[in-house]
């Protein structure tokens, strides 16, 4: 469904049909594709994020409110958009489709793909698809724009990245009959290999942030279950604060309201001030207004009312992502249907909430003590929707009254942040959800060991050992190390392997006889025909420029990287793999040179690789072996 705002101006602008991804099959919206026309159409994910496509396939559009929608008239149509944009339509949709890439993938596709054509438009390629090599020539120019952007600070390293690959990556896309191999413009946004580590949050902080969303969700949960009138006590940060139906809610010793708000409520009274100037007094009448309607049915949601419940809503988003670890698109893809859950006995200490939503089963965990605040929550939910049915546990709810509401939007963590320090609290930590979940990785290793943490958690043993590197825990550490070693050795107990001419690394010429190559001189390196790593090592190693070899050794590079932070530092993961990685690396670079057409090829593999796991079977089957045995998700 879309909204009521979106339908009035639809009905206007005749000639929009708005496809909705989520509900319609491959084969259907291909139907859509012929029978309407891409120049009529736009897609919906199932967060309701819409991308009007058709619109790009016009000389002139023209926005509708504040939708995402255009009008467009018919004489501006062009035909060579229509077929460049009804290529990428049927290319994107088969790629969702086929899981190839998310609804927000695509959607994130989509908004860089609007920028860069909406860049084409204003800087003189309005023209693009009227050839596949004027499009190469504004996605060259663009290209380096961004490059330049990237080296001035203003862009950041992935975004610039995702910027130029998007707007290349498209190009097959736009022109499916194109045969020319084209390559990345120059220059471009250097690859970087190292893993930005996320900071594990101060304990005061998290102490900080968690207390004050607690007592905003307790408090306003309270007012609103029991239809407390306004104005009324809540207890926020150890002080008793009066809250008016007012933007500025309260007034806190640590945020200060603006003057314009401090003459009219007494906050440290709960009263109106009695006013004199004539502009002020037609405020304060109007104030007692919005007073008495507010507590005329304080069961109603209010303009007023409706906004305690986001502030208690979206705080206990922050307690819940702090208590289950989820990131923030596990959270915003809990669907609630029915209302009938269970609580069952976890690990000492923790408790699964399960549930049905249609076929599927969901749960997370969460501590004995939480279930409390979650139970809260639920009826909050249901006093807060109880007009508005919504089929995910936790909503978008909008400022205004009269907007639909919606799944969790985006940097819902952020926002609220946001608005605690402009209302309640100026130095409120920043918290997001990758924080927070890196905190409860260490909390649970710390307290219960790498186990109990990777049963609740759902994340490989590479990821909790990136916890711990970061809470710099030499007993922690020791626990991986000793974790891992056991698993390794299970795994090579459970492996039959066989001899063969062609290797998991390449191919051998003389299997079961490894000769350690001359030039080599590396403890680890030893080479061995019972381990294929160190097939890399061996005189009778064979990779040719072939693309069942390439992808091997990009296999076997992909693995190396989903280990190599459960080593105790960087340190001991060169110590133990690092010459193996440069092997990996130098015998790629030797195939890459052979021919360009091999290197284009070598970047398309890679990118299957790293980007949708597509290894060989042998490396598939050993991460699909660690995910069986509970070391990796």
């Amino acid at each position: 469904m879309h909204t009521v705002k979106i339908k009035s101006y639809m009905r206007q602008a005749s000639g929009i049909t708005i496809i909705e991804i989520d509900k319609l099959s491959m084969q259907e919206i291909n139907a859509k594709i012929d029978g309407i026309g891409i120049q009529q159409l736009a897609f919906s994910t199932k967060d309701e994020t819409v991308f009007h496509v058709g619109s790009h396939c016009f000389r002139n559009r023209y926005r509708i409110g504040g939708t995402a929608l255009y009008q467009c008239q018919k004489f501006d149509l062009i035909e060579s958009r229509c077929k460049a944009l009804d290529g990428w339509a049927r290319n994107a949709m088969t790629a969702v489709k086929t899981g190839i890439i998310s609804q927000p993938t695509f959607t994130s596709n989509s908004r860089e793909l609007n920028q860069f054509l909406c860049w084409c438009y204003k800087n003189g390629y309005s023209d693009l698809f009227d050839s596949v090599e004027r499009y190469y020539e504004a996605y060259t120019s663009y290209s380096k724009l961004i490059y330049e952007k990237y080296t001035d600070g203003k862009y950041a390293y992935h975004t610039a990245t995702i910027k130029q690959s998007i707007a290349f990556n498209m190009l097959y896309w736009f022109f499916p009959e194109c045969t020319i191999n084209y390559k990345p413009a120059l220059p471009k946004v250097p690859v970087k290999h190292g893993y930005n580590q996320t900071p594990v949050p101060p304990e005061q902080d998290v102490a900080r942030g968690l207390g004050l969303c607690t007592e905003i969700f307790n408090a306003f949960t309270e007012a609103l279950l029991n239809g407390w009138k306004y104005p009324f006590q809540v207890n926020l940060m150890g002080e008793h604060l009066w809250t008016f139906p007012h933007r500025w809610l309260c007034h806190t010793h640590r945020a200060t309201p603006p003057e314009v708000s401090t003459s009219l409520w007494h906050y440290r009274s709960g009263t109106l001030k009695p006013q004199t100037h004539e502009f002020r007094i037609k405020r304060y009448f109007e104030a007692l207004e919005t007073i008495a309607e507010e507590n005329e049915n304080p069961q109603v949601l209010t303009t007023y009312r409706h906004r305690l419940g986001k502030w208690a809503h979206d705080s206990f988003v922050l307690m819940f992502a702090a208590n289950t670890g989820m990131n923030e698109q596990q959270i915003r893809d809990l669907e609630w249907l029915t209302g009938e859950y269970e609580v069952v006995p976890s690990t000492q200490g923790f408790r699964t909430v399960k549930w049905r939503a249609g076929r599927k089963t969901q749960s997370f965990t969460i501590t004995n003590r939480f279930v409390k605040d979650f139970e809260q929550y639920l009826k909050l939910r249901s006093f807060l929707t109880r007009e508005r049915p919504i089929n995910y546990l936790f909503i978008q709810i909008p400022v205004r009254v009269e907007k639909r509401w919606k799944p969790l939007q985006l940097s819902a963590l952020r926002k609220l942040g946001d608005a605690i320090r402009q209302y309640l609290d100026e130095s409120f930590p920043f918290l997001s959800y990758r924080q927070l979940r890196l905190y409860k990785y260490n909390y649970l290793l710390k307290e219960f060991g790498v186990v109990v943490a990777s049963q609740i958690m759902q994340s490989s043993i590479g990821t909790i050992a990136k916890a711990y590197s970061s809470a710099a825990d030499d007993v922690a550490t020791k626990e991986i190390s000793a974790y891992y070693n056991l698993l390794s050795e299970a795994h090579k107990k459970n492996i039959q392997r066989r001899k063969q001419t062609s290797t998991p690394s390449g191919h051998c010429i003389e299997p079961g006889k490894a000769i350690l190559l001359v030039q080599i001189d590396h403890t680890v390196a030893e080479p061995s025909c019972s381990n294929f790593i160190t097939c890399l090592f061996c005189e009778h190693f064979v990779a040719h420029a072939t693309s069942s070899d390439v992808r091997k050794l990009l296999s076997l590079r992909y693995f190396l990287m989903e280990i190599r932070s459960q080593s105790i530092s960087a340190e001991e993961f060169e110590k133990l793999n690092g010459a193996t990685l440069q092997k990996v690396n130098y015998i790629i670079e030797r195939l890459r040179n052979t021919s360009s057409e091999f290197n284009a090829a070598a970047d398309l593999i890679e990118s299957e690789v790293f980007a949708s796991e597509i290894l060989t079977d042998y490396w598939a089957a050993l991460l699909n072996n660690l995910v069986r045995v509970g070391a990796m998700k």
